[in-house]
Parts: structure tokens; sequence; C-alpha cells
């Protein structure tokens, strides 16, 4: 698997969690007022390759889950980002199940508990995804 296929898959399980899909350039877009909950997804780094005409490789993926957090009180924050944890899990655990997906280790979830400056909060989920080719 290249990572446009990476990308694309990922994009389309962010899709069926009810997330709006985005290519992050390192900067956060505004979610807009028709936009609960975006995904910003980091294009892959690529990490290493082994073989080559069949073989694997490794990508690191970071996955920014983010909802709207403005006027929410502190509870419905903490709820937001416990459900958030839970779809980057299974983002990632449904991604395991590509036929073109070896292995996903290393998963790292970080809480954005903070408002952020466009006003939202949420996961950061980053992961090895190591692919078949």
């Amino acid at each position: 698997m290249n990572s446009n296929n990476l990308v694309k898959a990922v994009q389309q399980l962010c899709r069926d969690f009810g997330y709006s899909p985005h290519i992050s350039v390192h900067e956060q877009p505004p979610l807009t007022s028709s936009q609960k909950s975006v995904a910003l997804l980091e294009f892959p780094q690529f990490r290493s390759i082994e073989g080559s005409k069949h073989g694997r490789i490794t990508y690191r993926v970071t996955l920014k889950l983010l909802h709207r957090a403005a006027n929410l009180t502190a509870e419905e924050r903490s709820l937001i980002i416990s459900q958030s944890q839970t779809d980057a899990l299974d983002i990632f655990s449904q991604l395991s199940s590509n036929k073109q997906v070896a292995l996903i280790k290393n998963l790292q979830l970080d809480s954005l508990t903070r408002v952020m400056p466009h006003g939202s909060i949420g996961t950061i989920a980053t992961a090895d995804v190591i692919t078949i080719f």
C-alpha cells in the first residue's frame, strides 16, 4: 500500500465515524458551522522499507480528531475527549483489518484538553502503520 492509498483508507474510516477528513499541513483549519467533528490527517511519514518487488513499508501516521468546544461544560468536554479516544482506537483497529495493512504498532493517544485556538478539543493519535506491497 502506498501513502496515497493509506491516506484514502484513513479518510474513509474517518467519514464512517462521522468526521469531516482533511489533510493537515501543520495548521488547523477552523471548524465551520456545519462541521461538528473534523479529522486532520498529516501526510504519512515514510519510515522504512523491506523488500524490493514485494515487502513492507512502514509509515508514521498522525491523526487529530477534533470537536467544537465553545460553550461546553467541563463534563461535556470530558465526554467528547473520551469519545474521540474511542473513535481513534476504532479507526486504527479497523485500518488494521485492511488487506494491505500488515500491522499497526506503537499507537499513542494524547488528549487535547485545552480549547485550541480554533475552538476545538479532541485526541491526537500517532502510530506506525506497516503496509504490504
